[in-house]
């Protein structure tokens, strides 16, 4: 009987191939538990809890009113609130969970695309990856579009690959839940697709899987479109008004800056320049290092791997472009729709530190890129950027007195702040807003207010709303808190 002269692994050493990847996804844990409840709640996350621990009916007419997100993340925030209550803590252990899932699901998939020492490198990045632990550290959306995107992603190439009715159908299957979570993923069906075409030669789909395919997921998320989504878009106040977009010509630069864990400031303020040159040193070049070899005449193997970029190239750039393109349309854009692209960013990132040749030079870039990246987590871990709401009803609880009143504003964040109020403050009495106009029967008024620097009209609101109410109050105390500033005054004593 003949043997295979290539004996297969033992057991110790797949556990011992195992044990990096695994140490890695535990690190990524850690840092996404790391001061998980240091930041405030803010607006959209206030939202998401309030709405995901209603009854099904409430939650998806509060869905449907509100016209921005598809309902999965509020399905799934449905279930676990159900089971571990309402707060901070609980609401951000979902996203915790999937951006720790995420770094072991591209350590497979970049080990899928190359090789275990790519796969690996990838993983850290993810791991120390500043935009990756904010979202993962959120009660929002991101960390599980990244997930479901990096699932999709994986069994699309699998099924282009390996041809097989069941590869493909598990594809379309994967795909419901992307777009189901945010309606972005329709731009990551649209990578795919281009990518499909590109290779439609190598990669022959059927004409039958894309009509079915195309139908299924058609027919899929028109249940949710038809909910009553469309007439309400159509009926809404907020079509064509949001116009405080964050995009410039150069966006597309700072995008890159941000996956370079270059918001070293924090992530309000704009990065400093030095920023842009070290982690285009640190990461992009090596990306594009890597890259070099696109044209040229290759292996069947450097073939496979060839496509491979393409592809993390064109589900990025795809995905960048449409978002960028539907920000300048709708007048609104901001980093979080496109944080999912980090993750094939830094695969090409690692690909083209691997092909590095020089050890000492490719040692000293990863070295430095993560020392770098540890740096920039100074911003998601000492550096306000939400919202302060907890400091500010903490304050008003600790102070206020029966028969005071509350003016709170601006008046787009009223509701917010009420329920913000009833997670913070539990067992207290609802936060019930007074008209500023109505305030003419109260000794004691508080104006709560948010004051976002980039917004200017906020901070329009406040100040009319501190004039009107100097007219007969004064001010006893002032205290500011990030973007929220809470004033307390007091009938003067000549006014009525």
């Amino acid at each position: 009987m003949a043997h295979s002269s290539v004996s297969a692994p033992s057991s110790k050493a797949v556990r011992l191939a195992w044990l990096l990847p695994a140490a890695v996804v535990l690190f990524g844990l850690g840092l996404r538990l790391y001061r998980l409840d240091h930041q405030s709640l803010w607006y959209d996350e206030v939202f998401a809890l309030t709405v995901s621990h209603y009854a099904w009916p409430q939650m998806f007419s509060s869905l449907v009113a509100d016209i921005v997100h598809p309902p999965l993340h509020y399905l799934v925030l449905h279930f676990w609130t159900g089971l571990f209550g309402v707060g901070p803590v609980q609401g951000r252990l979902v996203s915790v969970i999937f951006g720790t899932l995420s770094i072991a699901l591209l350590y497979v998939f970049a080990n899928y695309l190359f090789d275990r020492s790519t796969a690996a490198l990838s993983a850290v990045l993810l791991a120390v990856s500043q935009l990756s632990i904010s979202y993962s550290q959120e009660a929002r959306a991101y960390a599980m579009f990244l997930f479901l995107v990096l699932v999709s992603s994986y069994l699309f190439l699998r099924s282009l690959r390996s041809q097989r009715p069941r590869d493909w159908w598990l594809f379309i299957a994967s795909t419901l839940p992307v777009i189901y979570t945010h309606y972005y993923g329709a731009f990551v069906l649209a990578a795919f697709a281009l990518f499909a075409l590109l290779f439609r030669k190598r990669y022959p789909i059927p004409v039958s899987y894309w009509l079915g395919g195309s139908a299924l997921i058609a027919g899929a998320f028109a249940v949710w479109l038809f909910s009553g989504v469309i007439q309400q878009e159509l009926a809404s106040s907020k079509v064509g008004v949001r116009v405080s977009s964050h995009e410039h010509w150069y966006t597309i630069v700072t995008i890159v800056n941000s996956f370079n864990n270059g918001r070293v400031d924090g992530f309000p303020a704009a990065a400093p320049v030095w920023t842009f040159l070290l982690g285009g040193i640190v990461f992009t070049l090596p990306a594009l290092f890597g890259l070099r070899n696109l044209r040229r005449p290759i292996s069947e193997r450097q073939s496979i791997e060839r496509e491979n970029s393409i592809f993390l190239l064109i589900l990025c750039g795809v995905s960048i472009v449409l978002a960028l393109t539907a920000g300048a349309t709708l007048g609104f854009y901001e980093i979080r729709y496109v944080v999912f692209c980090a993750a094939p960013y830094y695969v090409l990132v690692a690909r083209g530190l691997q092909s590095i040749s020089s050890s000492a030079l490719r040692n000293a870039l990863i070295v430095l890129g993560v020392a770098y990246s540890a740096y920039g987590l100074r911003a998601n871990y000492v550096l306000p950027y939400k919202e302060d709401y907890r400091g500010s009803l903490d304050h008003v609880a600790e102070l206020e007195k029966s028969g005071d009143c509350y003016v709170i504003g601006p008046p787009w964040v009223v509701r917010e702040m009420g329920r913000a109020w009833a997670i913070y403050e539990p067992g207290q009495p609802a936060l019930s807003p007074t008209p500023i106009d109505s305030v003419g029967s109260c000794d004691r008024v508080w104006l709560i207010t948010q004051t976002s620097n980039d917004h200017p009209p906020a901070i329009q609101w406040r100040k009319q709303a501190q004039k009107q109410l100097e007219a007969g109050y004064s001010s006893i105390e002032k205290k500011p808190y990030f973007w929220m500033e809470d004033d307390l005054y007091e009938r003067k004593p000549d006014v009525p």
